[in-house]
């Protein structure tokens, strides 16, 4: 588990940020802070979402546990 958390991580912070997570610019940024100006937010230019969903433990597969 320790080994796939770090290349999960390494992952998640090289290949799937840059693909994905993108600062707004420009007039995109603009109309964002005028959305959360007028939320009550001003200043902000976005939001995260953090859902916890509970998983005891992943679904069984033998690849993944040594015999």
């Amino acid at each position: 588990m320790k080994k796939f958390f770090h290349k999960f991580i390494q992952w998640l912070a090289g290949d799937f940020y840059k693909k994905w997570v993108q600062i707004p610019t420009g007039q995109k940024l603009q109309a964002s802070v005028d959305v959360f100006t007028r939320l009550g937010f001003p200043g902000a230019m976005c939001s995260t979402d953090g859902v916890h969903i509970h998983w005891d433990r992943p679904p069984p597969h033998p690849s993944h546990y040594p015999p």
